[in-house]
């Protein structure tokens, strides 16, 4: 209540007493027309009352903000999201190895790429994927830089091509080796 000596005024709940006078609420606090009980610092204030800071928002004990989609909140505050991280404005979750972080979404590692939860890597045409990894064209295969093909015993590799066998030579799917003058190659047919 307010006093002047000769009324006693009830102050609104919106205020609070100082002095002897009805004083509107300070920022970041809760009154009852009688006392101002200050906000935690995760909370803000809604109606004149200390409300819990939402999800997806920072709070300062007076005022919310939301958080960016790019951002977590992390100790009340919107936070960058952590490196090999998808964010929603709440949480961040990472991301899963053969994953990667794409516009701020973990993403399923394409094909002819390794992932390792954050960047996708090309294979070489050279390479295929096993495990999620790029891995050498064995040396009896042609690969193309996501899957491996093994050549024929009739053939070589050439250049990362399962290539018929040059006249006068034998392969074994990986080299092709010249015959010697005194050899030559049996016609199976």
């Amino acid at each position: 209540h307010e006093c002047d000596g000769h009324f006693k005024v009830q102050c609104a709940a919106s205020s609070y007493v100082v002095n002897n006078r009805c004083t509107p609420c300070p920022a970041g606090a809760q009154c009852n027309g009688a006392f101002a009980m200050f906000c935690n610092m995760t909370q803000y204030v809604n109606n004149n009352e200390c409300t819990e800071c939402p999800d997806a928002h920072e709070c300062n004990g007076h005022s919310k903000a939301p958080c960016n989609n790019d951002e977590h909140v992390h100790s009340n505050e919107c936070t960058a999201c952590p490196t090999c991280h998808e964010c929603n404005g709440d949480e961040s979750t990472a991301c899963d190895a053969d994953e990667y972080v794409n516009r701020n979404r973990c993403t399923s590692c394409p094909l002819g790429y390794e992932c390792d939860g954050c960047v996708k890597t090309q294979c070489t045409m050279r390479q295929y994927v096993k495990n999620n990894q790029c891995t050498t064209c064995p040396d009896d295969h042609m690969c193309d830089g996501h899957s491996k093909m093994q050549c024929d015993s009739n053939d070589y590799v050439l250049e990362n091509v399962c290539t018929p066998c040059p006249r006068g030579s034998q392969c074994n799917g990986a080299t092709a080796t010249e015959c010697k003058r005194t050899e030559y190659v049996e016609d199976d047919s």
